[in-house]
């Protein structure tokens, strides 16, 4: 991972140690955490630095911007609020107080695909797949509506991103 210039994405230069260290801790060997890591930072860097990237919209819970060390948190947080000004960058935060909500069972992707169908993507501790079937893919497109119902506007969630960036 030396060397690796990937600036465009959410994760920065300064916490790949600290993630390589929390993918190995989990089902991944070594090589395989930094070949995942690789991966990831690849992918953001072919979306997000494209002539014309696609309009994104990121939900996350309040409590998963809690956890891990304080610098990593911070960086994290700075990343997260520099890349919610972006034009075409949506970053939402479900805050503590939703309570229960459905985007708690786990991480979903969705995306429209040129052409017009859309996609969904689910991924767990052993394996991420890709949904096709229409009716499943209109089973979490409504999925998606409910947690992003619960989710602050864009100007709040950057707002409680900064606070948080304050408070460590």
């Amino acid at each position: 991972m030396d060397g690796w210039q990937e600036r465009s994405g959410i994760v920065s230069n300064n916490d790949l140690p600290l993630i390589l260290k929390f993918l190995r801790a989990g089902l991944l060997n070594g090589d395989e955490a930094e070949e995942q890591l690789a991966l990831r930072l690849e992918r953001q860097t072919a979306v997000f630095n494209r002539e014309r990237p696609p309009v994104c919209t990121f939900i996350v819970d309040e409590t998963a911007l809690m956890r891990g060390p304080a610098d990593l948190m911070k960086d994290q947080l700075e990343r997260l609020v520099e890349r919610s000004m972006e034009p075409l960058i949506f970053v939402h935060v479900v805050p503590r107080s939703a309570g229960l909500y459905v985007g708690q069972t786990g991480p979903l992707v969705l995306a429209s695909l040129p052409g017009g169908n859309d996609v969904a993507y689910l991924e767990d501790q052993a394996a991420g797949r890709v949904i096709t079937d229409p009716d499943r893919v209109a089973a979490l497109v409504r999925a998606w509506d409910a947690i992003r119902s619960v989710a602050l506007p864009r100007d709040m969630s950057r707002d409680l991103l900064m606070r948080m960036v304050k408070e460590l």
